[in-house]
């Protein structure tokens, strides 16, 4: 599939451990995949190597255009990245730390074009924070900083984002509206992956997944063909019980 995200032969290697193994995928274009698998998989370092972050042996292509020849800032335009949490230290206030995201966009002696604040504006809407705007994203709770660096990828207006465990710290209302915004980007032509603990979420919510462990793939594809009896038992551990699970929906008229 020409237009798909193709991972051939990719390896990462840290600290002199190997993390990903030969790992062969393909994800389609304008989905929502998930990612699952126990700790130590290889599910973070999957989303860095996407991301540019760390290192890699193989190849990641896009539209059969290998990301490594894309340079820095063509590859921040078309993958954006959202973290387990921040590393962000200095006391940026919201608005400005959302305003990153439109950095691979601008020259070096360029300020922000009316394009660019729409797009920061449109991202602070999205993840209902326009009113944390003017705060230091260093006082904010765990679950509105999530929020915040989700608004700083949905500004670059990637065509890929990469999303890591996103619900975590988030409430059951703000986890719903997160979900519904993934599959709002997805309805709009846009990738996300993202990687999961929560194996109802990825039922819920997936279109599609691939089940890592110990840095290989064992099972992709549609739900019901990933999580069998055999995988879950072969890679959690456990065995499978299909039962019904609490679920939630949001309160209809409810932001």
């Amino acid at each position: 599939m020409a237009d798909a995200l193709q991972l051939r032969n990719l390896s990462v290697t840290l600290s002199g451990k190997p993390v990903l193994k030969s790992l062969n995928l393909e994800i389609p274009t304008a989905k929502l995949f998930g990612i699952l698998g126990p700790n130590g998989a290889g599910k973070t370092t999957l989303l860095k190597a996407l991301a540019g972050l760390v290192t890699y042996q193989g190849e990641i292509t896009h539209r059969d255009q290998s990301l490594a020849a894309l340079g820095a800032k063509g590859h921040a335009q078309l993958v954006a990245y959202v973290p387990q949490r921040s590393e962000l230290s200095a006391a940026l206030n919201v608005y400005d730390v959302v305003a990153q995201g439109r950095y691979c966009h601008q020259d070096d002696l360029q300020g922000p074009s009316a394009s660019d604040k729409d797009a920061i504006e449109s991202a602070l809407i999205a993840t209902k924070i326009v009113e944390l705007a003017a705060l230091p994203f260093t006082q904010l709770s765990g679950g509105e900083q999530r929020r915040v660096l989700l608004a700083r990828a949905l500004a670059t207006q990637a065509p890929l984002i990469l999303l890591d465990e996103p619900a975590a710290s988030l409430d059951v209302a703000h986890a719903l509206s997160l979900f519904k915004h993934m599959r709002a980007l997805v309805a709009q032509g846009r990738t996300v992956i993202v990687v999961l603990h929560d194996i109802n979420d990825a039922k819920a919510w997936c279109d599609s997944l691939a089940l890592l462990s110990q840095g290989s793939v064992v099972a992709t594809g549609a739900f019901n063909t990933v999580i069998t009896a055999q995988n879950v038992r072969s890679v959690y551990g456990v065995e499978l019980i299909e039962t019904s699970a609490l679920g939630f929906r949001q309160i209809q008229g409810a932001p």
